[in-house]
């Protein structure tokens, strides 16, 4: 056994699994950097550059993830099995050490960076992060208690969703993009906006986050006048509200939340514009971060971002409405960052000391 891992080890380490991965890893970059623009950025890292299986027609192919371990895999056996352990050799070594560790800070970047961003309007506070992308159906009581089924989840499954709740809910299907369109006929099972609008798959934008997410679902177990067909989007303005013994759930489907260990209140939103148009030419956010006892005051400006506690929080835009200025705030939380950095400094390092050492031996 230990011999064969032996063989498997050293067989790793040769240099003719690298030659056969760069090849299509070029292809893998250039094939999405193309396909940005017919499918966008987002839809175009995750078939590419985030997956596992790369589907050509029904061709199952390698996508970025494996490639990217194989390179790994390869470059840390062949560090560990076919360096050359000398003196003479520690440059070499030192910015090998540094290329593979900047592999491993992209595999912990991946892993555990969090992104999102803040809606918050004028005089309000919020410590609620909305993802860019991921979607989920909640529901809340009026207890407190919030159930959150992933978006994923609410496609067909014949079957309700195992949540201890009064009543049932049962996903029909559901779309990434959808079309809003009239329902050429209604009976008695439809309910709320179902009973005059449905929902059909639309092809994707470009931009993810114009995609409008809709669910269908069905609601059994409640009363005769609850019970049916309902439809629900992310730009829905209200939940839709279901009571069952005595008890109040409002039903959403929106972006999927997390929370700041903090919270931040926006005291004034502040924007300028270029004279003689409606183009903003620059904004800020004045806030208060409240952090148990700690109440900081501070400016979130285009070009200065915010950072507290591991989170960077930049001015990324804001919306105006008739209800009034609200500041989106861009929020990043990236446990890695000083991977790029330590990496960058050995690998410059080990070059530095190569070079010394080589010119040191030509002249000796």
């Amino acid at each position: 056994m230990l011999k064969k891992i032996k063989k498997t080890a050293f067989r790793m380490a040769r240099p003719d699994i690298m030659f056969y991965c760069l090849p299509w890893l070029m292809f893998l970059l250039v094939a999405g950097t193309i396909a940005q623009k017919e499918i966008g950025l987002y839809q175009a890292e995750k078939i590419f550059f985030s997956s596992w299986i790369l589907w050509i027609g029904y061709a199952p192919l390698p996508g970025g993830i494996p490639t990217l371990g194989i390179i790994f895999l390869n470059l840390a056996a062949k560090f560990i099995l076919k360096s050359r352990w000398e003196k003479k050799r520690v440059g070499t070594i030192i910015s090998h050490f540094g290329i593979l560790l900047l592999f491993i800070g992209a595999i912990f970047t991946a892993l555990t960076t969090e992104e999102g961003f803040l809606l918050i309007p004028e005089n309000e506070t919020s410590h609620t992060i909305y993802d860019y992308h991921k979607k989920a159906f909640y529901i809340r009581e009026e207890n407190g208690t919030v159930y959150a089924i992933p978006f994923e989840d609410m496609k067909d499954q014949n079957h309700p969703i195992s949540i201890d709740l009064p009543f049932k809910i049962t996903p029909l299907s559901h779309c990434i993009n959808c079309d809003v369109t009239t329902r050429p006929s209604s009976n008695s099972s439809h309910k709320g906006l179902a009973k005059e609008k449905q929902l059909k798959p639309a092809p994707l934008q470009n931009d993810s986050e114009t995609n409008l997410a809709g669910v269908t679902f069905q609601i059994s177990h409640a009363d005769d006048d609850q019970n049916g067909t309902y439809i629900s989007t992310e730009a829905m303005p209200s939940p839709l509200i279901i009571t069952k013994d005595a008890r109040r759930f409002d039903l959403r489907l929106q972006r999927k939340e997390a929370s700041l260990p903090f919270d931040i209140t926006l005291n004034d939103f502040v924007r300028e514009q270029h004279p003689g148009t409606d183009m903003p030419s620059h904004y800020h956010s004045d806030i208060t971060l409240t952090d148990g006892e700690i109440n900081w005051q501070t400016r979130i400006d285009m070009n200065s971002p915010l950072r507290y506690r591991g989170y960077t929080i930049f001015q990324s835009s804001f919306t105006d409405n008739e209800q009034g200025q609200a500041s989106i705030l861009a929020v990043v939380k990236n446990t890695g960052w000083l991977f790029p950095y330590i990496s960058s400094i050995l690998i410059a390092l080990g070059l530095i000391l190569h070079l010394i050492i080589r010119l040191k031996g030509r002249y000796d």
